[in-house]
């Protein structure tokens, strides 16, 4: 499974594990031994507080906040997990990472202090380094270790348990869930990265996707977890390519209609699945306009429940309006290399194809050979050619076009603040875009060079 949904480009509108009161309560507090530290910090609900150390004392009162994960940071970094009426003291000695802790509720932070250090143990810790060891190895070893790797902590989690009768119920069935979908998590990813490091594909057991059965994708507790979102994914991920084969075989479209019939059929109704299904339409969108996914616009509007996530999704849709098919282009104004202004309205009654680009974006200049091969193979006295790029760099922006040998008229917007990229949406790149001799959109989201020939063509016979 290659064709990955970006973590980095799907919108996580999550409820974290938190629950909003009017009367809780939590204080955190401690005390720092020989050191200079002067301030502590603790991030909560998505916002960082801030103590001074007096005395070598410190304290934080929460108030509205009924239980929440949290992180404190002196000297080093530690979570902390507290409920209403919880007091966690810490007591930071002298040395990095010497931390104690004590007091009401204190049992789940030692609980994940110690689980950081059985990371630390088994080389978890930096994730790229233990993955590059954990997918090398063959199925039999691989199994091996992840089962051993799950059985330490579960260990460690029943350890706490026994020992503490304060230890927090909800919590540890949390982290019992944490931990099995941290090990699905890697059943997952082993048949790709094994390919990628090994250059061939894994011996694999006939029944090794049977967890995939075990996947619960509409549990709220997790929607916070790392752990429980990648999972996730890559069960979308599985699924969809079990429907449509290797998705280097199908169109990005194609990819997306099918990944959306998997989140719509196989997984819970949830603001997870809601927010899977926003973030296929808003990349897509984003990048294509609303042509082509029109009826998985609409069909999303009508099931999702969830107003901010429409009134968002909405947004993006409705800010491709004015650069619908027939639709008048916008008119704009910009430099060309030599420095003199050009505006669209220049080519009226000229087929004007215009490349939207940057020089930064290595990907960007890969498309010029194709440009080059069809400034080069096509050409017609009713046909314009246009780049344009939004550098702030001029002098890369020219070496660039130099390089490529783009003799046409080039454009720059000088950075991000032309209304030019407002008005043709031009955030999302490369793109391309075809306007008609009488000024009209034929595509805002135009083919690529090495497919649109035969367009042209055509319209201008």
């Amino acid at each position: 499974m290659k064709f990955y949904i970006p973590l980095l480009v799907m919108t996580w509108l999550l409820i974290g594990c938190t629950n909003q009161g009017s009367k809780s309560k939590i204080i955190i507090s401690g005390t720092v031994e020989n050191s200079n530290l002067n301030e502590v910090l603790l991030s909560v609900n998505n916002k960082t507080l801030k103590r001074e150390v007096k005395n070598g004392e410190f304290k934080f009162v929460l108030r509205d906040i009924e239980t929440a994960f949290m992180t404190i940071k002196a000297k080093n970094e530690y979570r902390l997990y507290a409920e209403d009426g919880d007091h966690i003291i810490l007591n930071i000695g002298d040395t990095r990472r010497a931390i104690s802790f004590s007091g009401n509720g204190f049992e789940e932070a030692k609980y994940m202090k110690d689980r950081m250090q059985l990371w630390v143990n088994n080389g978890m810790v930096n994730q790229r380094l233990f993955e590059k060891k954990l997918f090398t190895m063959d199925f039999s070893a691989f199994n091996n270790k992840v089962t051993e790797l799950y059985d330490k902590q579960i260990a460690l989690l029943e350890e706490y348990v026994a020992q503490y009768e304060g230890f927090n119920p909800d919590f540890e069935q949390m982290d019992r869930k944490v931990i099995r979908y941290r090990k699905y998590y890697q059943l997952f990813k082993y048949p790709e990265l094994y390919q990628k490091y090994n250059g061939e594909k894994a011996d694999l057991p006939a029944d090794y996707y049977d967890f995939v059965g075990n996947v619960y994708t509409g549990d709220t507790s997790l929607f916070e977890m790392n752990e429980y979102k990648s999972v996730v994914i890559s069960f979308l991920e599985y699924e969809t390519e079990k429907l449509t084969g290797p998705f280097e075989n199908i169109s990005e479209i194609e990819a997306i209609k099918a990944r959306y019939d998997v989140i719509k059929n196989k997984m819970e109704p949830s603001k997870l699945s809601w927010n899977l299904s926003f973030g296929l339409l808003n990349t897509y969108i984003g990048k294509n306009g609303t042509e082509d996914i029109q009826d998985l616009y609409s069909d999303f509007i009508e099931s999702c429940n969830d107003t901010n996530i429409i009134n968002r999704i909405k947004t993006m849709h409705d800010s491709w309006n004015h650069l619908l098919k027939g639709e008048s282009a916008p008119e704009f104004s910009m430099e060309n290399l030599q420095g003199k202004n050009v505006k669209l309205s220049d080519y009226k009654g000229k087929l004007v194809y215009i490349m939207l680009w940057a020089s930064y974006n290595p990907s960007h200049k890969r498309e010029f050979p194709k440009l080059s091969e069809l400034i080069n193979s096509y050409s017609h006295p009713d046909l314009q050619y246009l780049t344009v790029s939004k550098d702030t760099n001029m002098k890369k922006w020219k070496s660039v076009l130099e390089q490529y040998g783009i003799n046409i008229q080039n454009l720059v917007t000088k950075g991000t603040k032309h209304p030019f990229l407002d008005d043709y949406n031009a955030h999302r790149l490369p793109r391309y875009i075809l306007i008609g001799k009488d000024g009209k959109i034929i595509d805002a989201c135009a083919q690529s060079p090495d497919k649109i020939q035969d367009q042209l063509k055509e319209l201008l016979q």
